[in-house]
């Protein structure tokens, strides 16, 4: 693959204190684009205007190519129709999900079979909108359970629809091997 600065994506939840309003934003894409980078994860921002958003990328020359949203934005039918026109609006294909839900807490065994299940139905509804759910982890699913791995309980439960998106600081800090993911 070649690497170009479409390849190189800014994770604006390091940058949510400067994304609260429209003109926040604005001047924070700017800067973004003037560094270097052809793409955003939408993630953790205060101004939630998405055609706003998709407007000021555009403008500045950025895709939108994945996202954060809270796991109620993905459960019952209302929100889910909701969030897919928002990801169309986007333009961006990988709605991602930034963490387990406290629902699916205390850790165990049957906690991350439940929630990979769960996230296996819905990368199954988003797939009949040529979208694709990505999870993000952290630490807490390198934890073993029966000699298996929790992240991978997650996915083994979640079927084949579902991607990762390894944060390589969390898999490190949860003792295993960035490289082997």
């Amino acid at each position: 693959m070649e690497i170009t600065n479409k390849n190189i994506v800014a994770q604006l939840y390091t940058l949510r204190d400067f994304c609260k309003t429209e003109e926040d934003f604005k001047r924070s894409m700017e800067r973004v684009a003037a560094i270097g980078y052809g793409g955003v994860q939408v993630s953790g921002v205060g101004y939630k205007d998405a055609e706003g958003i998709r407007r000021i990328c555009d403008e500045n020359g950025l895709d939108i190519v994945v996202t954060h949203c809270p796991f109620t934005e993905f459960a019952g039918n209302a929100n889910f129709e909701k969030l897919v026109e928002k990801h169309q609006i986007f333009g961006c294909k990988y709605p991602g999900i930034g963490s387990m839900p406290g629902e699916f807490f205390p850790h165990t065994f049957e906690g991350y079979a439940s929630f990979g299940q769960k996230l296996g139905h819905i990368a199954e509804k988003l797939s009949k909108y040529d979208m694709h759910l990505v999870y993000h982890n952290h630490d807490f699913e390198f934890r073993r359970f029966n000699g298996r791995l929790a992240h991978q309980i997650i996915f083994d439960y979640a079927g084949d629809k579902l991607q990762a998106e390894i944060d390589t600081f969390w898999v490190t800090a949860g003792g295993a091997e960035p490289s082997s993911y």
